[in-house]
């Protein structure tokens, strides 16, 4: 059976093309029962007009391109079905750009965007450069920027409270009697999850009055579960001796627990230990991690509705930083410190 076509519900709705046009595409005030007969007329072909033609008579794609440094993690998973959902109901299409960190890769994504026509852009996880900055200010493509410290001149951002998140697991391990503790630090050139968290971190301590050494605190080199080990290893190897870690993420926590095992000491008998995501493994392993609750799905629909309204409003300079709030979540990793 041949589809209908914008002709067929003209004729049915008995009304001309350009009608049918102005209803579908809302360019212009029509008469409500002119509306209602084409919209009946819609429903009863089943008609859908063509993307690609619509876009170009109000000149969008209704296409997003959303960039993110890896899909295998987990939080990534979670943002992209949340900001999804509500693409996905405003008719929008998504085109997903898997950059593993690498610049070359994300001018070669942003070029590709371009020659999209891609109505607006959803980043995270990319290092801004000068390469970057140049294709903004040549482009002007509307740009929500997620889960990092990015300065996009003007463009909106929407980032964890990283640091509030961490004062408050820190806090949670001095109010167990725990003060010798031990910080793996996501790598800095991460600035939200690897600076912020160490900040959050230090601030804590330093409201209660407790200095914190360099050999306290090790910097991961990667967000990989064998980077949590082998920093765990590297901090346990000197003299200072935690009765307590805090992973900057539950994937370097579990990296840490697992040395912990390996080398005989109990958790969170020897050792308390806690981390920051909630991702869902956390509450699967023994002991169940405690750690910093963020709920990424969520995370990923405030930023698509952050998206749409510089979109809707024909705002490419939505001067918004939208700080997303965390919770603790208390499990059995973390016990009152009887070391004392």
């Amino acid at each position: 059976m041949a589809e209908y076509t914008i002709k067929d519900v003209a004729r049915m709705a008995n009304v001309s093309i350009a009608t049918v046009s102005r209803v579908l595409n809302g360019t212009k005030r029509t008469n409500p029962e002119t509306r209602e007969k084409v919209l009946s007329a819609v429903e009863l072909t089943g008609y859908r007009p063509n993307a690609l033609a619509r876009g170009l008579v109000n000149k969008r794609t209704h296409a997003i391109g959303v960039m993110i440094p890896e899909i295998s993690n987990e939080i990534f998973a979670q943002v992209i079905n949340g900001l999804e959902s509500i693409l996905d109901a405003k008719g929008y299409s998504i085109f997903l750009a898997i950059t593993n960190g690498n610049e070359e890769k994300e001018l070669k994504y942003f070029q590709s965007f371009e020659d999209k026509k891609i109505d607006g852009i959803i980043l995270s996880g990319v290092k801004y450069s000068t390469n970057h900055k140049q294709f903004f200010n040549n482009n002007k493509i509307p740009a929500v920027v997620i889960g990092q410290q990015f300065q996009l001149q003007g463009f909106p951002a929407i980032n964890i409270d990283n640091v509030g998140g961490a004062h408050m697991a820190t806090t949670h391990l001095l109010d167990n009697g725990h003060t010798k503790i031990g910080f793996i630090s996501a790598p800095l050139y991460d600035l939200a999850v690897g600076v912020d968290r160490l900040k959050g971190f230090k601030q804590a301590m330093k409201d209660r009055q407790i200095s914190v050494s360099k050999q306290s605190v090790v910097h991961a080199d990667s967000f990989k579960i064998s980077s949590g080990y082998e920093a765990a290893k590297t901090m346990l190897a000197h003299t200072y001796k935690p009765t307590a870690i805090f992973a900057a993420t539950d994937r370097l926590a579990l990296g840490a627990m697992n040395y912990l095992y390996d080398h005989g000491l109990k958790i969170p008998q020897d050792c308390s230990i806690i981390g920051f995501d909630d991702v869902e493994i956390s509450s699967l392993v023994r002991p169940k991690l405690t750690t910093i609750h963020v709920n990424y799905s969520e995370y990923g629909t405030q930023a698509a509705n952050l998206l749409l309204e510089l979109l809707e409003n024909d705002t490419r300079h939505l001067k918004t930083n939208i700080v997303f709030p965390t919770t603790l979540v208390s499990r059995d990793s973390v016990i009152k410190n009887t070391m004392l």
